[in-house]
C-alpha cells in the first residue's frame, strides 16, 4: 500500500471517529427533548398570546436536525376549544448554536394539516381573539413592535401542507368552510412571505357561495405595521352562486388589508364572471363584522353576449338579447344593504343613469333610473331563434314586460323608471314615467307616456 493511500485511509479513520464522536454528543445533547417542553410552551404564549399544547415533543435528526412536535392544539385561553389542531409540527435548528451554547436557533417551519376552527357566539365573542393579558406584564406594555422578540427570527422556509378552516357564526345560519393544500413561504425581518400556488375550496352555506379551482400570487404579513398585502393574487375556477349553476370564474387582486383598521384597500380588482368584466377600486371596512362597510367605485363591461344572455335567459325575458351593456358606480353603504349612487352606462345602444339603495334584509328596493332608449322584444326568447314566439292575440301588459313584478312582491319596492324612446313589436311610446310602489303592502304601478305609433 502506497504512503499517499495510508495517508488517505489514516484521513478517513479520522473523520470517521470525529463524525461517530460527534454523533454521539449530539445524541448525549439531544436525549432529554422534553427539557425544552415549558420554554417552548411559554415563549409561545408569551410571543402570540395563545396557549399552546402538545402530545408529544422528540428530536428529528434526518434529513435535518429539529424538535418536532405531534398533536398540537391551539387556544385563545387555556382549556378553552382549540381554534386550531396541527397534527405535527417540524422546527429545524442550526446546529452548530445548539453544539456551543446549547442555543436554540430556528432555521424552518413545517408544518402537517392544519384544521382551525373559528367560532363567534351569539355576544359576538370569539374563540381566536388572543388573549394579551396571559403575556407577561413587565415586559408586554413596554415592547416595541420593531424590536419584538420575533423581530430577529428568520426562517429559510415556511411550509404548510395543507389548511382545513371552519368558521361559524351563531347569528347566521349557515358556515363558511375553505380548504387548500399545500402553501410555502419564508420569514424574515417580521414579515412572513406565503407564495399561494394551490388547488382552493370555499362554501358558504348561508349565502348559497361554492367556489373549487386554484390560486396563485404573494401574500405578505408584515408584523410591524400589522398589514397583510396581496401581490398578483389570482383565483380561477367555478363558482357557483344561487343566481346560476357552477360556471366559470376568474379574479385577479392586488390590495392591502391593515389588520388593527379591518380595512381593506383594494388596488385593483377584476372579475370575469358570466360573460362580464367587472372592476373595483376603493375600499371595505369592518371586514371581520356582520356588516362589511363599502366605498367602492364600480365599472362593468359586457365581455362575452352569448354567456350573459344564456345565464341570464329567464331573468332577460322579454328584454331583446343583450348586445351592448356598460355599468358604472359609487357603492356605499354595506353589503347587506348597499347604496349605489353615479350609476351610469350604457344598454344596447342607449345610455342610463340614475341610483339605487338596498336592503337585503328587509328586503326592499328604492331604484331611480332614467333610460334614454329601450327595446323590447315579448315574442322573441333572448337566447336563440328555436323559441316558440308568444301568440299574437296576447294581451300585453307594457309596466309587467318593463319590471318583473313577480320577483318584486315579496319586496317593499320604491321605483321611477323614466325612458325617453320605449319601443316594441306593437307600440312605440316616448316620454314614458313608470312608478312601482307597495310600501303598503299593495303593488301599485302607473305608466305614463306619448304613443308614437301602434300596431
Amino acid at each position: 500500500m502506497s504512503h499517499i493511500s495510508k495517508f488517505a485511509l489514516s484521513i478517513l479513520f479520522v473523520l470517521i471517529l470525529l463524525a461517530g464522536a460527534g454523533y454521539v454528543g449530539v445524541r448525549m445533547l439531544l436525549a432529554d427533548p422534553d427539557q425544552y417542553r415549558e420554554a417552548l410552551a411559554e415563549q409561545m404564549a408569551a410571543k402570540t398570546g395563545y396557549a399552546i399544547r402538545f402530545e408529544t415533543l422528540e428530536w428529528q435528526l434526518w434529513p435535518d436536525v429539529a424538535i418536532r412536535l405531534d398533536g398540537i392544539a391551539v387556544s385563545a385561553l387555556l382549556g378553552s376549544k382549540p381554534l386550531a389542531v396541527i397534527d405535527t409540527l417540524a422546527i429545524d435548528v442550526k446546529l452548530m448554536p445548539l453544539l456551543r451554547s446549547g442555543e436554540l436557533t430556528i432555521d424552518a417551519v413545517t408544518l402537517g394539516a392544519v384544521k382551525l376552527h373559528l367560532f363567534v357566539d351569539a355576544n359576538g365573542q370569539t374563540n381566536y381573539a388572543a388573549d394579551h393579558a396571559a403575556q407577561n406584564p413587565k415586559t408586554a406594555p413596554t415592547t416595541d413592535a420593531a424590536t419584538a422578540p420575533t423581530s430577529d427570527l428568520a426562517l429559510s422556509s415556511f411550509t404548510v401542507e395543507s389548511i382545513d378552516i371552519e368558521y361559524i357564526d351563531a347569528k347566521i345560519a349557515g358556515e363558511i368552510t375553505a380548504s387548500l393544500n399545500q402553501v410555502s413561504g419564508t420569514y424574515a425581518n417580521a414579515r412572513l412571505s406565503l407564495v399561494l400556488e394551490n388547488e382552493l375550496a370555499y362554501a358558504d352555506t348561508d349565502l348559497g357561495i361554492a367556489f373549487n379551482g386554484i390560486s396563485d400570487g404573494t401574500v405578505l404579513y408584515d408584523l410591524e405595521t400589522q398589514q397583510v398585502m396581496l401581490k398578483g393574487f389570482s383565483l380561477e375556477g367555478d363558482l357557483l352562486t344561487p343566481l346560476q349553476d357552477a360556471s366559470a370564474f376568474a379574479c385577479t387582486l392586488s390590495g392591502v388589508y391593515q389588520v388593527e383598521t379591518d380595512t381593506f384597500v383594494f388596488e385593483q380588482m377584476r372579475i370575469d364572471h358570466l360573460g362580464l368584466t367587472t372592476a373595483f377600486t376603493g375600499e371595505m371596512s369592518a371586514i371581520t363584522q356582520p356588516e362589511i362597510r363599502l366605498a367602492l367605485k364600480i365599472s362593468s363591461t359586457l365581455t362575452n353576449a352569448d354567456v350573459f344572455n344564456t345565464a341570464f335567459a329567464g331573468q332577460l325575458s322579454p328584454l331583446a338579447p343583450i348586445t351592448e351593456l356598460t355599468f358604472a358606480a359609487m357603492a356605499q353603504g354595506t353589503d347587506v344593504a348597499p347604496e349605489l349612487s353615479s350609476i351610469s352606462g350604457r344598454f344596447n345602444g342607449g345610455d342610463f343613469k340614475g341610483e339605487a339603495m338596498i336592503d337585503l334584509a328587509a328586503p326592499a328596493i328604492d331604484l331611480t333610473l332614467s333610460l334614454s332608449r329601450l327595446e323590447i322584444d315579448p315574442g322573441e326568447s333572448v337566447v336563440g331563434a328555436n323559441a316558440a314566439p308568444s301568440s299574437p292575440s296576447a294581451a300585453l301588459d307594457p309596466d309587467t314586460l318593463i319590471l318583473p313584478i313577480d320577483a318584486l312582491m315579496g319586496a317593499r319596492a320604491q321605483i321611477d323608471l323614466r325612458i325617453k324612446s320605449l319601443q316594441a313589436a306593437q307600440w312605440d311610446l316616448s316620454e314614458v314615467h313608470l312608478r312601482l310602489s307597495n310600501a303598503q303592502s299593495k303593488l301599485t304601478t302607473r305608466l305614463t307616456g306619448q304613443l308614437a305609433s301602434g300596431g
